[in-house]
């Protein structure tokens, strides 16, 4: 992350109560990356704040990936001024090897699942190039262990990168 701040640009805040999401307000950042939501109805209650911002994972308040991880947030009817810091969406560009024949698997597709802990945090269809490498852009910040997992791979078992082929054997990723 640069820590600069995220200037002219939109996005939307979610608001949640409990597992409930009680409100939203869609906001654009000025030049400093300032901006004002204004809510639907009075907010006097700890909330978690769930933000969606073009170029940015899908994250909380404290850059938490999962509403469960999420830190409250007091907000009191009136002005709640937060200073909110948001990690950019994590990209893989990975090659795919047949581990038997230790050669690239090419010009196939599959499914990849990122979990964190026992949740499927986020899953993408994924397609090899004739190099066996392919691209895919998380919209969850990935800054804790994950593992991922591979799946629907033509002629291989459905396994996690480290080879795997259970979610508790698998070794997660820093």
């Amino acid at each position: 992350t640069t820590g600069k701040p995220i200037a002219n640009t939109y996005g939307a805040l979610d608001v949640y109560s409990g597992t409930l999401q009680i409100d939203s307000a869609w906001f654009t950042t000025d030049a400093s990356g300032v901006y004002t939501a204004t809510f639907g109805s009075p907010i006097d209650q700890d909330v978690a704040l769930r933000y969606r911002i073009a170029a940015y994972a899908t994250q909380f308040y404290d850059r938490k990936p999962l509403l469960g991880q999420a830190t409250l947030v007091p907000l009191k009817s009136g002005p709640s001024t937060l200073t909110t810091r948001l990690l950019p969406r994590y990209t893989l560009v990975n090659t795919l090897l047949d581990d038997a024949a230790g050669q690239p698997i090419t010009n196939t597709s599959g499914l990849l699942s990122a979990y964190i802990g026992t949740t499927v945090v986020e899953s993408h269809w994924f397609s090899t190039d004739a190099s066996g490498v392919y691209t895919t852009t998380f919209d969850v910040p990935l800054n804790q262990d994950v593992q991922l997992e591979y799946s629907r791979v033509a002629g291989h078992a459905r396994q996690f990168y480290d080879r795997a082929f259970t979610l508790a054997q698998a070794t997660p990723l820093a």
